[in-house]
């Protein structure tokens, strides 16, 4: 991921962290009127939402992978379990940098040192 993308991802993630307690609690102890405006801020969390899986899986797809099941795999983690799988992703491989094609046919997909 570039650093453009990883700082979407970032501010969607932390959006994410501090939006979904304060909709669960506005929701749970409001009157109707508080949650109906916060419906613009619901679409655009979830747009934003969006943009994040798409950079994701494009940045999974663009990883050169040693195993025909990995990219698969995480495809299936990061479309089924929402924002857990966003954020293992991210964590484990979105934060570093890919490796070339040339790369990973120098080292047969072997991490060096």
């Amino acid at each position: 991921m570039g650093t453009k993308e990883r700082w979407v991802v970032l501010s969607f993630l932390l959006v994410a962290l501090l939006y979904v307690p304060v909709f669960a609690w506005v929701v749970v102890h409001s009157e109707r009127g508080i949650a109906s405006a916060l419906i613009p801020v619901h679409i655009f969390v979830g747009a934003h939402g969006w943009v994040v899986v798409v950079l994701s899986l494009r940045d999974l797809h663009l990883r050169p992978a040693t195993d025909p099941n990995w990219k698969m795999h995480w495809t299936l983690i990061i479309l089924l379990t929402a924002g857990i799988g966003l954020a293992a992703y991210f964590i484990m491989h979105g934060r570093k940098p890919r490796s070339t094609r040339a790369e990973h046919r120098h080292t047969r997909g072997r991490t060096l040192g």
